[in-house]
This record gives C-alpha cells, sequence and structure tokens, in this order.
C-alpha cells in the first residue's frame, strides 16, 4: 500500500468526538512509505515506550513529548482495522489515545498503566486521564469479581491509603503515572466477602478482548492469597489512612512523582556551568528548578503540545522550550552539571539585556523567565482588551474585573500558581474617597524598612521658648516625611514651620616647618567657630543622630515656625528666604553670598513661580526693623542647580542679624520621652511586609483628580496584598538611588522557613501558611560581587547550596540573611 492510498485514508477520517479513543500512528513510519518498496508493518517506537509489569508483561504507552500532527496522527477505529486487514495483523501494539472535550477546545490524553488489586487478585490495566474511581470500578468489576455498589478504591503509597472520591478523576488526586489502586468493601462482614472471586486471565494483546467497548485494556491477573480479610464498616478511611491535608504538609510534589523522581540517583541536584558572568543566572534558575509547580508541570504533562508559537509576546516557543527541557534534564539523574546554553539563548530573544555577558539581575531572569513561559505557552490564541471601569460597587468586584481582563490577554494552566495580584488605593485628602486597581504579579517587590533611629529636633517658634525632643524614625527618612512626623508630635500642620539642619563649623591653622619635599611639626590650633543653617528639601535624605545626648555640635534638625504661620493652611506650602550680602560682581554679573544665619520660613499658595519678591519684603520687614536691620532687596538667585530667594542686608548689619536670629540653642529645654539610640537591630520580613502596606502621602506638583469629587488633591497611597499565588516569589529591594546615587541595601533580613502572611493578605482564599523552598542569594556590591542559591530539594527536602557548578548540603541557618536577594515561598496546602 502506497504513502498516497494510507495518507488519503487518514485525510478522510474526522475529528473524533469527545470520549472517543483513537490509534496513534508514527509520522515517521508513514513518511518512510514514500521510499519503502514493500509494505512496511507499522512502526510507532518513536512515538512510543515500553511499561513493564511485576508479572513481566508489557505495554506501550504514548510518550509525554508526543504532538498530535507533529510526531503522530490519531485515527479512527475504523481506519485502524482497515491497515489491520491489510497487513494481516502484522500491526505494532496499539497505542490508545483519547478525546476529551468538543470543538477547539478538545484535548488527547493517552492511556496510563495502573495496577487493581483486592488483596487476593492483582489486575494489570489501563485506564485515561478523566476517568472517575466509580468508572473504574465498573470497568474492572467483571476482571476482579467484586460487587462495585459496596466497594470503593484507595490509592496505595508508602503503606498508606487516600481513598478516591468516586465522581472525581482518580489522576485529579494523584500523579498521572503508573500506580496502585486498592479496591476495599464497604459492607460489614454477613459470611460473604464481595472481594472474593476469580477473574478470567484477559491479555493484554488479545484484540478479540481490546476491542470490547470502551477498549477494556487489562493486563495479566496473578492470584495469591490473602493474609487477613481487610473489611471497614464505614466509608471513612481506616485508621493510620492519610488525609488529603497531611498528605499537603508533608508532600509539596504528587505522591508518585516522588517515587519517579526518588528512584532516580542524583536527580534535582545538579550544577549550572558559568558560561561567563552568568552566575546571576544560574542563582535564579536554581530557584527555578527546584519549584515544585513547574517540576509538576514540566515531568508530568505534555507541555509541548501547549506551545503557541504564533503568540507575537512570546518567542515561538524558545522559552518554553529551552526552560522545559533544562528541568527534563536536571531531574533526570544523568548530570551533575549543564550549561544551560540553549536556555540563554532563548531568554536574550525574549529580553535584550541578557545578551552578550554582562553582570545582570537574578530577579529581571526569574521575572524574564516567568513572562516567557506564559507567553509562550498562552492559551489565548486572539488577545482581547478589556475596559475595567474605575469605580465599582464592591472591592471584590472590582478585583473580579481586573483578574478577568487579565485573563482575556494570557491564559495558561499554571497562571494561577505563579500570580497573584496587589491592591493599590489612592485616598482623597478632601472626600476621603477611594480609587482601587487590582494589578497582577508574578514577584512581589518588598521594600526593606530602614532601621529605626532617635532623631533630635528644636522646635523654634517666633515666640516663645524653644524646644528638643527626639523621636524614633527610619535612619533615612525624608524631608517631606520628617516634616510630618514632627507636625504630629506638635499638633500643628506642616505649612506652619520649615526644616533646617544646623552645625558649628571649626576652623584650624596649621604651622608647617618645611624641610625638603616634606612637612614636619604639624602643630594645629584650635580656630574660630561658626554656625551654619541648610534648609532641608523635601526630597533630601536626612541622617539620624548616633545618640540623643550625641555632642549638641555634631549637628541639630531645626524646625522654625514661619513668619506668617497665622495665615498659613494645610494646602499651603513653605519657602525659605535666605540672608546674603552683595559679593564682588564677575563677568558684570551681582552675586550674594550666604550669611550663617538662620532663614526665615514663609507660607505660600499656588505654583513657586508665582511667588513676588515685594510679598516676601512685607512679611519679613517686620521682623528685621525690629532689630534695627534694613532689607536692601529681595532678590531671587536662578543658574545651574540654584533657585532660591535672598534678602540682602549691609555688611555693617551682619553681626547684628546674626546675634537677633540665631539663640542659644545648645541650652534649650529637653524633652526626654526619648532617651537613648535603639541602633540598628536586624530587620524581619514581617517588617518588609508592614513597610509594604505603609501609607505614603504623594507631596508632588501633579497632583490626582479624584473621581468622587473631581477635585485635584495631593492623594494618601497605600500598596497591599490582594491575593497570593501558590508559588510565592518575593524579591527583597536591595538596590535603589539615594539622593541621586545608586547604592545597595545590606541590611540583614531575618526570613523564616514557615510564615503565615494572612496580616498582610486583604482577601485570602485559601491557606496563608508559606514554607521556603529557595533562596537568591547576592554577596558584593552593588557595581559587582557574586550570585548563588540555596535550594530545598523538592523529594528528599533536604537543602543545597549552589555555587555555579559546585552543589553541596548546607544548613538554612548558614544563609546570611545580608544576602538573601530573592525569597521563593510554597503554600501549604
Amino acid at each position: 500500500m502506497d504513502f498516497q492510498y494510507v495518507n488519503s485514508l487518514i485525510q478522510l477520517d474526522d475529528e473524533g468526538t469527545n470520549g472517543e479513543i483513537r490509534y496513534a500512528i508514527s509520522n515517521t513510519w508513514l513518511n518512510s512509505l514514500t521510499t519503502s518498496i514493500t509494505n512496511n508493518p507499522i512502526d510507532n517506537t518513536d512515538i512510543s515506550e515500553p511499561f513493564e509489569f511485576q508479572d513481566r508483561s508489557k505495554v506501550w504507552i504514548l510518550m509525554s513529548t508526543v504532538e498530535k500532527n507533529v510526531d503522530a496522527v490519531f485515527v479512527s477505529e475504523k481506519v485502524w482495522k482497515t491497515l489491520e486487514d491489510h497487513f494481516k495483523n502484522k500491526l505494532s501494539t496499539p497505542i490508545h489515545v483519547k478525546r476529551i472535550g468538543a470543538g477547539v477546545n478538545h484535548r488527547w490524553v493517552p492511556a496510563i498503566p495502573i495496577c487493581i488489586t483486592d488483596e487476593m487478585k492483582i489486575v494489570y490495566g489501563l485506564v485515561f486521564s478523566d476517568e472517575t474511581a466509580n468508572t473504574v470500578l465498573e470497568r474492572f468489576e467483571g476482571s476482579m469479581g467484586y460487587d462495585k455498589d459496596v466497594c470503593s478504591l484507595y490509592y496505595s503509597n508508602d503503606g498508606s491509603t487516600i481513598k478516591l472520591d468516586g465522581n472525581r478523576s482518580i489522576f485529579s488526586i494523584i500523579p498521572k503515572q503508573f500506580c496502585r489502586i486498592i479496591v476495599k468493601s464497604l459492607r460489614k462482614n454477613t459470611g460473604s466477602n464481595p472481594l472474593r472471586g476469580y477473574a478470567k486471565h484477559v491479555s493484554y494483546h488479545d484484540t478479540e478482548a481490546n476491542s470490547q467497548q470502551n477498549n477494556d485494556i487489562f493486563g495479566s491477573i496473578e492470584s495469591f492469597p490473602a493474609e487477613t480479610e481487610s473489611e471497614s464498616e464505614t466509608d471513612e478511611p481506616e485508621p493510620g489512612a492519610i488525609t488529603m491535608a497531611q498528605v499537603g504538609e508533608s508532600q509539596v510534589l504528587p505522591l508518585q512523582l516522588v517515587e519517579i523522581l526518588s528512584s532516580k540517583k542524583g536527580a534535582g541536584v545538579v550544577g549550572l556551568n558559568n558560561m561567563g558572568n552568568t552566575c546571576f543566572m544560574n542563582s535564579g534558575l536554581q530557584c527555578l528548578l527546584s519549584s515544585p509547580p513547574l517540576i509538576e508541570f514540566f515531568l508530568s504533562t505534555s507541555w509541548r503540545s501547549m506551545i503557541n508559537k504564533k503568540n507575537k509576546d512570546g518567542t515561538g516557543g524558545h522559552v518554553a522550550r529551552g526552560f522545559g527541557e533544562l528541568i527534563e534534564n536536571a531531574w533526570s539523574g544523568k548530570f551533575r552539571s549543564i550549561a544551560p546554553r540553549d536556555f540563554k539563548q532563548a531568554i536574550q530573544r525574549f529580553n535584550p539585556r541578557f545578551r552578550g555577558f554582562a553582570q545582570e539581575d537574578s530577579h529581571e531572569l526569574i521575572l524574564s523567565t516567568l513572562d516567557g513561559l506564559l507567553e509562550d505557552m498562552n492559551q489565548n490564541k486572539k488577545k482581547t482588551y478589556v475596559e475595567v471601569p474605575e469605580l465599582c460597587k464592591t472591592r471584590d468586584e472590582h478585583a473580579r474585573l481586573y483578574w478577568e481582563a487579565h485573563q482575556s490577554q494570557i491564559r495558561h494552566p499554571i497562571m494561577a500558581d505563579i500570580q497573584g495580584q496587589y491592591y493599590g488605593s489612592l485616598k482623597c485628602t478632601n472626600c476621603n474617597g477611594e480609587s482601587h486597581t487590582f494589578d497582577p504579579f508574578m514577584v512581589l517587590s518588598l521594600p526593606i524598612p530602614s532601621p529605626k533611629k532617635v532623631f533630635r529636633v528644636v522646635f523654634v517658634p517666633r515666640d516663645g521658648e524653644p524646644v528638643e525632643f527626639g523621636f524614633v524614625g527610619s535612619s533615612d527618612i525624608v524631608g517631606s516625611s520628617l516634616k510630618r512626623v514632627i507636625a504630629e508630635k506638635l499638633g500643628i500642620n506642616t505649612s506652619m514651620f520649615g526644616l533646617a539642619r544646623m552645625s558649628q563649623k571649626r576652623s584650624y591653622t596649621y604651622n608647617y616647618t618645611s624641610s625638603y619635599s616634606s612637612y614636619s611639626n604639624r602643630s594645629p590650633n584650635r580656630g574660630k567657630s561658626s554656625v551654619e543653617f541648610k534648609v532641608i528639601d523635601s526630597n533630601e535624605r536626612v541622617e539620624a543622630a548616633r545618640s540623643y545626648y550625641s555632642r549638641p555640635a555634631d549637628s541639630k534638625l531645626l524646625a522654625f515656625e514661619t513668619a506668617n504661620s497665622s495665615t498659613a493652611s494645610p494646602q499651603h506650602k513653605v519657602l525659605a528666604v535666605h540672608f546674603g550680602k552683595r559679593s564682588r560682581s564677575s563677568y558684570g554679573r551681582t552675586s550674594y553670598d550666604k550669611l550663617s544665619v538662620a532663614p526665615v520660613f514663609i507660607s505660600y499658595t499656588g505654583q513657586r513661580d508665582e511667588i513676588n519678591p515685594a510679598t516676601i519684603s512685607d512679611i519679613i520687614d517686620p521682623i528685621i526693623e525690629i532689630h534695627g536691620v534694613d532689607i536692601l532687596g529681595i532678590k531671587h538667585v536662578t543658574g545651574y542647580n540654584t533657585d532660591y530667594f535672598v534678602a540682602e542686608i549691609g555688611s555693617d548689619s551682619v553681626s547684628t542679624l546674626t546675634t537677633a536670629l540665631t539663640r542659644d540653642l545648645n541650652g534649650v529645654r529637653k524633652d526626654n520621652s526619648v532617651l537613648e539610640s535603639l541602633g540598628t537591630k536586624g530587620i524581619s520580613l514581617r517588617n518588609c511586609f508592614e513597610e509594604l502596606s505603609t501609607p505614603e502621602c504623594l507631596d508632588t506638583d501633579e497632583t490626582w483628580k479624584c473621581p468622587h469629587c473631581k477635585q485635584r488633591v495631593s492623594p494618601v497611597k497605600m500598596t497591599k496584598l490582594w491575593s497570593a499565588p501558590k508559588m510565592l516569589t518575593i524579591q527583597l529591594k536591595r538596590f535603589g538611588a539615594n539622593s541621586s546615587r545608586y547604592h545597595r541595601v545590606d541590611t540583614d533580613i531575618d526570613f523564616p522557613e514557615v510564615i503565615d502572611i494572612a496580616p498582610f493578605v486583604e482577601h485570602p482564599q485559601q491557606s496563608t501558611v508559606y514554607e521556603l523552598y529557595a533562596v537568591s542569594l547576592h554577596h558584593g556590591s552593588l557595581g559587582g560581587g557574586h550570585y548563588t542559591a540555596a535550594v530545598k530539594h523538592a523529594v528528599n527536602r533536604s537543602w543545597f547550596y549552589c555555587d555555579d557548578s559546585h552543589v553541596r548540603s548546607c544548613d538554612l541557618n548558614s544563609v546570611s540573611g545580608s544576602a538573601a536577594y530573592v525569597l521563593m515561598y510554597m503554600r501549604r496546602e
């Protein structure tokens, strides 16, 4: 029979119906017919693999990597019979697949070998993944000789049993691999045992048996006497049976998959070769290769058939194939180390930042890999944009609409396992109305709170005595946040005072005796000291004092009440007016030298460019005149990185004004409510969660328009966790900018192996207890450093330290908290 005839039979065959069982034929064999002279029997060895039962009988099952129309075609029984007649039964062993679903959303599932036993007999056979426990009971009733109406099925593993729900697919509870199923009677002992009887021998190769309804495929049967009869009175699991909750706590993978991986020596313990500054990639990959949801998905499903090559936002399946093959190799037990070249080629196609061999970020690698997997296997053939309304009746409804809009873009079997939702809100300071967003995330970025320290502040009112007090705050708090804390302490609004730093500058003189080219006999002499005031801007980070009783000359923060505080309101802003004297002109321009005199702060409304020098003069003239000092004029000084107002005074007035506006601030009354600095204590992961949900007032000129009152205000921003995924990936924000300078946060983070995040989840729908299984570590500085990883083996539950190609066992307590960068947790079901 030539190729054209066979191909025509296949082309004329229909697509099948839901629940229909079909036969797989290798495309390799079909293509061989084009050059073959004789009619070669069907050869399916390239798409199937043998499975040997304990009685040495074999069955052939479809490989998990086979893709329909790419590697094989699935034909109806009619076409198979036609081929069978032509080859006179010289066909290979039938390989069965079953169609699940109708229309374009259908899928094909292969047959799975199982063992059915009642402790007296054993039947080996094949079932499909959609079959329920009741269906399996009915199919094997004739062979086993039991009464299905008074029996139930149990899954057996390591001496423990789990009862299978009769109306659920057995493979929704246990792994889609060979398994041992026990039949147990639910009837009290009445003298007759419904499990007794003998089943006829049905051979898998018996074509007559194979043609029975639903293609009952059974292996050989072994009978043996039972030592005891196990009969249960009720439908409850017998004593010692493991409940599903207990299984979830002890295992992170399906039990059958655990058995398979346990049989492979060294599976999951593999190093990754450094290919040139790729330690960041190896660190991120080790975390992903140890992720239970990814292990289960890529080792238990036909993931290749899910690749969407037409998705323009993906890589044509390159990232999915690169990672899928990498995880298969890592858990094969065949390698001690692997060079992930194919994966690197794939990921740099998806994200160009990984091209070349420059040092990159393990967090970005993890995020790009997960994103690439979703896009490469996106089951939405056509993305649709769904607009979410800005306001909804309830937050639950709003969150659901956001998630459905997200699903219209991406749909993937493990999307719910790796993606959660943020809850973001903007609160109007005018009407208290709120606007919500519920954005998806794959990596939860947590800020690292700065260690708490004590700040010393002197409040200088326009009338009355200054008072010094201390408070505990973040060691790198910014000016705007510092003002809010002080305002709350004093019971006034932030527009009623301005902030400045006062420090005493000391000058020194040195006597040098020159001897050849060196200096000797250096003798410092204490010179004069002067006071310097520096205004603290809103975005400037302010360092705390080392102790509440630090030397007064070191540095003090001063809060000066504004000159027009009686007219200030919460909407007002604060402007500092410096004092200065005219200096020499250069290139025809007049410049001013700032004086070591406390500035005068004034409140104003509107924009900065609306400030009028005449208005400023009207406010500060009365203050200065009482000291007998005249202002020569108010000047607006601008230039490169310069923008301030200066009140010009004469040289003869400098000492008078200095005495008047600079009080003896070293002997002010102290509020001793805070005594000593808290120092730099360690930060816990819980503190990072708390920092995430800390409200933040957006002090920006670009005000937000409230959707409720339609007014433009500076809102209060808050970010929380709405829902958490099964695989919770946390990035600690160790890299950031401080005063226009990038830096690395070296704070030691105390991260627990088990954490309950219930206080930080707004809408918990499942368990909120998570167990740590991987840590990406960064050692060194911002500009360089080295990445490693610590991972918990998904099978033996031991910790391993991964440094590129070197892997060794380790203790989690030895992992540095200051190096922890990405933490990966798994939900305890």
